[in-house]
């Protein structure tokens, strides 16, 4: 017998690599025509009937029985859109919140596509989509046990925290498509069903392109610098007593990059240009890469579940589980390493190693993880509370040379935790959380108080180095650092809050100090500061709206006295302004405007390829360049859709901008997006 619900996924699946497919390889005449195409399609209404509606289930009082959030059209008929296709995440069911989020529909920042610019552009890049990207700003070390340390492809991938379980009144298609200068595009696919009332599942897919850059263009049509494709499967499922609450996914990461090195600046610098900007007048044909034919492949699966079951009512005392399984496949390849790369390696690493090395350099890296953590939770009143027990066990391998392999020992983490918040009418929340080995000193805690006045929060941790951190052995460089001491971080964070008719302002200010503070030294190698590192930032968070005018912005002031160790911006700055308006009777809103984005001079880290690390330098100085993006967002019906300039003050305030040392930023260039909700 067929099976119907088998044969639509499947029809999904087709269309949605084959629309994929498509957009990849259309050329720019043929997208601008499909782009123009939507625009036209989006004017016209976008309603949907659906005559086979949910049937109440006896008993069952779950978020899919809301006919509140329904906007009744007629007797028999449904107009169903964001606010009937709910989506939930794990954290609220592990915290008993009755909580179900609609769609985002907002054209704020829709322009910034780009991962960096999705951060706010707090982090450094290489220039392209697909490429590298490392924090500015040191990230809180929260994690217990061992971890890998290569992050350098985290912001492609999906975050497993961050998955969305749906609940849906109807079928439910979300895409999205951006394209960017020199081959630059981005595809977004979420699709999710509820099956029945209590049961939903669903699938998103992404993936990023990009050509090879050389110099501040890129090189041809037919070659790609980064190509990655990730996806998730995710399932909701509980009884219709609700005792019983199930959620699972699968998340797989595919990436793969051709490493560059960054252009040679040593062969242009005192001939073709006397200082770094002058590198921009240069002819693009004029620049070479320091590296060649040299391949890296990220992998990476995760299969998590998360499951309760309560023993008193519904919500007072609940057993709880949570099993994650991670495996994470890295490999290097350079196939020129003894030819036109040597030199590369030669300016880094130790030269009579260099010299003594195989024709091509190649080496694995694999780790592994099981993590079962299970406790008692429950809720009374406004009052939670968590205790659970957490053992995670973990297996390496490396390999190098293809034949030589050496496993790791890496000693299981064994942890109890307890987990309480309290809420008074949810004009004050308190909360206290606490994690602590039962074999070694590693721990996380804190707590945090907020109102919507403001909020104060303060963390510590003591954590392991990274396993790239402590243990690396290859041909030509390893290192051994089992002496590396724990990592102590606190950090403690107040903001103050004002919200009301459209004036959002947040000063804050942040405290953070690190005890063996460790980073990669200017020879790309592992170190430890083992004094205390302190450094503080202060800020104005605000979104301001008067008249039809916008204003968001992001300033921070940061002192670091440890500039030795830790290179920051003195001063970071982002600022959009804009002008909102509907037009055409309330079909189509839109926003037209600028997006700034300026930071202080400072020695930014430097990228290397065969760590995936960002490292100390002291040749190029960052910063002191106005990034402006001129923008123009808008919603029709369904559809969001955004046109950009970017860079579009290239020449004004400089002739152009690194993004990493050696790698150059993204010069003016056009570029555009299409996000498309359909709900049946």
């Amino acid at each position: 017998m067929v099976n119907i619900k088998n044969l639509y996924f499947l029809f999904l699946r087709n269309i949605t690599l084959s629309f994929s497919r498509v957009l990849i390889r259309l050329r720019t005449k043929g997208v601008l025509l499909f782009f123009f195409t939507l625009f036209l399609i989006s004017f016209f209404p976008a309603e949907s009937q659906i005559l086979d509606k949910f049937k109440n289930m006896d008993g069952f009082t779950g978020g899919s029985k809301r006919q509140s959030d329904l906007e009744q059209t007629d007797s028999t008929s449904l107009k169903y859109g964001p606010t009937t296709s709910l989506y939930m995440r794990e954290v609220d069911w592990f915290e008993n919140k009755d909580a179900y989020y609609a769609l985002d529909t907002s054209i704020l920042f829709l322009h910034r596509y780009n991962f960096v610019a999705r951060d706010a552009f707090q982090s450094q890049g290489l220039g392209t989509v697909g490429a590298a990207i490392g924090s500015i700003f040191p990230e809180f070390q929260n994690e217990l046990g061992a971890s890998f340390g290569l992050n350098s492809v985290n912001a492609y991938g999906f975050n497993s925290e961050d998955v969305k379980y749906y609940d849906t009144q109807s079928p439910l298609s979300d895409w999205y498509y951006a394209q960017g200068g020199e081959g630059r595009a981005i595809i977004d696919i979420n699709m999710a069903q509820s099956i029945k009332p209590n049961w939903s599942a669903g699938f998103q897919y992404r993936r990023t392109n990009s050509r090879l850059i050389v110099g501040p263009s890129a090189k041809g049509k037919t070659t790609n610098q980064a190509t990655h494709q990730s996806f998730v499967f995710h399932m909701r499922y509980l009884t219709p007593n609700q005792r019983y609450k199930f959620l699972g996914h699968m998340n797989y990461l595919h990436h793969d990059m051709n490493e560059t090195g960054g252009i040679y600046l040593e062969e242009l610098l005192g001939t073709e240009a006397e200082t770094f900007g002058d590198l921009f007048d240069v002819e693009s044909g004029r620049f070479n890469n320091r590296l060649t034919d040299t391949k890296v492949k990220h992998r990476r699966l995760n299969l998590h579940a998360y499951q309760q079951f309560a023993l008193l009512d519904t919500t007072k005392v609940q057993l709880f589980h949570i099993l994650d399984r991670k495996t994470y496949n890295y490999e290097y390849i350079d196939n020129a390493f003894s030819t036109t790369n040597q030199q590369f390696y030669q300016d880094s690493f130790d030269q009579d190693k260099v010299l003594a090395a195989s024709d091509s350099l190649a080496l694995k890296r694999q780790i592994a993880s099981l993590d079962n953590k299970i406790g008692l939770k429950g809720s009374i009143g406004s009052f939670f509370y968590a205790g659970y027990y957490r053992l995670k066990s973990f297996r390496e391998n490396n390999a190098y040379k293809s034949s030589e392999r050496f496993p790791l020992e890496i000693p299981s983490l064994n942890t109890y935790g307890l987990q309480l918040k309290w809420s008074y009418k949810d004009l004050v929340r308190l909360g206290v959380e606490s994690e602590s080995s039962l074999d070694d000193d590693q721990l996380r805690m804190s707590w945090n108080a907020s109102s919507k006045f403001g909020e104060i929060q303060y963390k510590k941790s003591k954590t392991l180095p990274s396993q790239v951190q402590q243990f690396y052995l290859t041909e030509i460089f390893e290192w051994n650092n089992d002496g590396f001491e724990n990592i102590e971080s606190d950090q403690l964070k107040i903001n103050l809050t004002y919200d009301k008719n459209d004036i959002y302002i947040s000063p804050f200010f942040e405290r953070n100090t690190i005890t063996n503070y460790t980073y990669f030294d200017t020879l790309a190698a592992p170190q430890q500061f083992n004094e205390a590192l302190e450094f503080t930032r202060v800020g104005l968070d605000f979104n301001i709206k008067l008249w039809h005018i916008r204003q968001v912005g992001k300033f921070i002031y940061t002192q670091n006295d440890q500039s030795e160790v830790l290179r920051l911006p003195e001063y970071f700055a982002n600022y959009t302004i804009c002008f909102e308006k509907p037009l055409f009777r309330n079909l189509l809103f839109s926003q037209i405007g600028f997006d700034f984005h300026w930071k202080s001079t400072f020695f930014a880290n430097a990228y290397m390829p065969v760590t995936q690390q960002f490292y100390l330098q002291n040749q190029q100085e960052l910063g002191d360049y106005l990034h402006v993006d001129f923008f123009f967002n808008y919603r029709v019906n369904r559809v969001r859709m955004f046109l950009k300039v970017a860079n579009v003050a290239q020449g004004l305030f400089g002739k152009g901008y690194f993004s990493t040392p050696n790698y150059m930023g993204q010069g003016r260039q056009f570029e555009f997006g299409i996000h498309w909700l359909l709900f049946d």
